[in-house]
């Protein structure tokens, strides 16, 4: 799971995308059958693309957001206070996010910063940081910015720590629905409370310099 969606994540930072035609392609989306309406017909993402496609499981146990104590934060960065890095990189430093680590913050624990002589329990913190912002900004992409959800904490742990036994759980599904939901929220962006009158997504466009191009809704 984890090199299979990391790798695709990694090598879809080369592409350019045409906003416009995502914008389009956005416009045909439907909220109530989760299908886009296309002159062909419908079509729609499917388990079975997640699955060939990321290399994602679609059997276990269902991903959902996990209870967290509220002292989360203080024993997260206590766990990762005794990593030791590399010579030369900066020093440990917190965060004050309290929905959830931010990407700076994991960005302390990359691969480059691995002193070669680590222990299993430094190796075991890098993983997990690596996880963390995989779940964010590979799988979920949620719409918290920069900070990974803190119900999230516990998945990611729950690995590391069961390296030999991971537990069984549907990352496929928990994908899938989390696209469906990006889809949704995305075609509504811009929409007012009426429903009948309501601009479509393709609608959204704006003259810059007299030439009409796409626009990101924010």
């Amino acid at each position: 799971m984890v090199d299979s969606a990391a790798r695709r994540g990694e090598r879809s930072t080369w592409f350019h995308f045409d906003m416009s035609l995502l914008a389009a392609l956005l416009d045909r989306w439907q909220l109530e059958t989760h299908t886009f309406h296309l002159p062909v017909g419908e079509m729609t993402l499917i388990l079975e693309d997640i699955s060939m496609l990321l290399g994602l499981p679609c059997a276990g146990s269902a991903i959902a957001a996990m209870d967290v104590p509220p002292t989360w934060r203080d024993e997260l960065l206590g766990r990762f206070a005794e990593v030791h890095r590399v010579d030369g990189a900066s020093s440990y430093r917190t965060f004050s996010s309290t929905h959830g680590p931010t990407k700076a913050w994991l960005q302390q624990f990359s691969a480059e910063y691995l002193r070669a002589n680590a222990d299993d329990a430094i190796v075991a913190r890098h993983l997990e940081a690596y996880l963390l912002w995989l779940f964010n900004w590979i799988l979920f992409c949620t719409s918290q910015g920069n900070s990974v959800p803190k119900h999230l904490l516990p998945y990611a742990r729950a690995i590391v720590e069961t390296l030999n036994e991971v537990p069984q759980y549907s990352w496929g599904s928990a994908v899938l629905a989390a696209t469906y939901r990006g889809l949704c929220t995305g075609c509504c962006k811009g929409f007012n409370n009426n429903d009948v009158d309501r601009p479509t997504m393709g609608s959204l466009w704006c003259p810059r310099k007299g030439i009409w191009v796409g626009v990101q809704m924010k």
